[in-house]
């Protein structure tokens, strides 16, 4: 029976073509070398591709080799060749070597479910058609258990996702973005589960498998629709919303209790709806968000507030940085945005008394009709 690694690295991508022989050694990712050295060989892989550094690591360590001189980003890896990579990623690691042969035929792929089955990468009867397109959950699945624990150490702190379903795949994906070989999209770092993957997607998941120096640290956010105080606003961040706020007010505390998020709009005289906030100097929004924030206990020290143009999308706005104290005497790092929607100046400000990478993450995902802030 498969077991599931739950503290663990990996996922790994690539098409058949194989995955070069190397001496034979113990159990280690040394194991993996390069036997080949890339000078341009796919030609359809342009220098400033997302996936042009993972496509050449795949190379030159032998796990893709594409086909006629291309590398063929946008394809699709079936099953098959998915089941084939892990198994001779899973060789290699523990033998030196692939020794494993594909077959003949339509059915070259059955010596890997052989081997899968035999080294529990799979169970018998998990796939009923090898030659299909694989999704993004049965690839994390062919690919949990392809190294041991040992290397499949966590980088991040990741407890649940929010968009994969409780079953028999959460798990293995679980355990390869806290590996940070999965990172998904967006803010909330959705997976897709159903969908399938390209040649250029796994070429960075094989390359984050074999090279821990590859795998990525970054922090999961949860989407906090904030429409029904603001217009189009979404809060991303991991915690919760306040039960109770004040009319025109909304506030949001992270998971660690570290930051706050605290949104709010009001009607300001002489404020000209069918205009954006440059209608104001940005001196002028600076005395009116403290004036906001003075209401809910903090004191922002006016001298240290910077500020810059910004928008989201076709949205003026201006952001600030400042320091405030809060009712404690606590220092506080802030941020805020402010933009005129529906008639009204609202702000958005986030507050924390300890600088993070989630907090400054948080900060940058916040989204107004979809469009973050350039």
């Amino acid at each position: 029976m498969k077991m599931r690694k739950l503290t663990a690295l990996v996922l790994s991508a690539a098409l058949a073509l194989g995955l070069c022989a190397v001496a034979p050694a113990a159990e280690h990712m040394s194991n993996f070398q390069k036997t080949a050295s890339y000078t341009g060989q796919f030609k359809d892989v342009w220098s400033g591709a997302w996936y042009a550094d993972s496509a050449k690591i795949c190379y030159e360590y032998g796990l893709m080799q594409g086909t006629y001189g291309k590398f063929n980003p946008r394809g699709t890896v079936s099953v098959a060749e998915a089941l084939t990579l892990s198994c001779r990623i899973h060789e290699v690691y523990n033998n030196g070597k692939s020794a494993v042969k594909s077959g003949s035929g339509a059915n070259w792929y059955r010596p890997y479910v052989e081997y899968a089955v035999k080294e529990g990468l799979i169970q018998a009867g998990d796939f009923d058609d090898y030659t299909r397109a694989a999704t993004r959950a049965e690839v994390a699945y062919l690919f949990a258990d392809a190294l041991p624990p040992a290397e499949l150490h966590a980088v991040n702190r990741i407890d649940h996702l929010t968009d994969v379903p409780q079953g028999k795949y959460y798990h293995s994906i679980l355990l390869l973005y806290n590996a940070g070989v999965l990172t998904g999209s967006g803010p909330e770092c959705a997976f897709r589960s159903e969908a399938t993957i390209t040649r250029a997607e796994l070429s960075a998941l094989a390359a984050r498998m074999i090279l821990p120096k590859e795998r990525k640290r970054f922090v999961v956010l949860d989407r906090k629709d904030l429409s029904d105080l603001i217009g189009g606003l979404t809060v991303y961040l991991p915690g919760s919303r306040d039960a109770q706020s004040a009319e025109g007010r909304a506030g949001l505390t992270s998971a660690s209790g570290a930051y706050r998020c605290e949104a709010a709009v009001r009607t300001v005289e002489g404020l000209n709806p069918a205009k954006p906030v440059v209608q104001y100097t940005k001196g002028e929004v600076k005395e009116l968000l403290a004036q906001d924030l003075q209401t809910l206990g903090y004191v922002v020290n006016i001298a240290s507030v910077s500020a810059k143009d910004v928008a989201f999308g076709s949205v003026p706005a201006y952001r600030y940085e400042f320091r405030a104290a809060d009712s404690s005497g606590n220092n506080r790092l802030c941020f805020a945005y402010a933009f005129v929607r529906g008639g009204k100046l609202c702000t958005v400000s986030y507050l924390t008394v300890r600088d993070s990478t989630e907090f400054r993450a948080a900060i940058d995902a916040l989204t107004l009709d979809g469009a973050a802030h350039t």
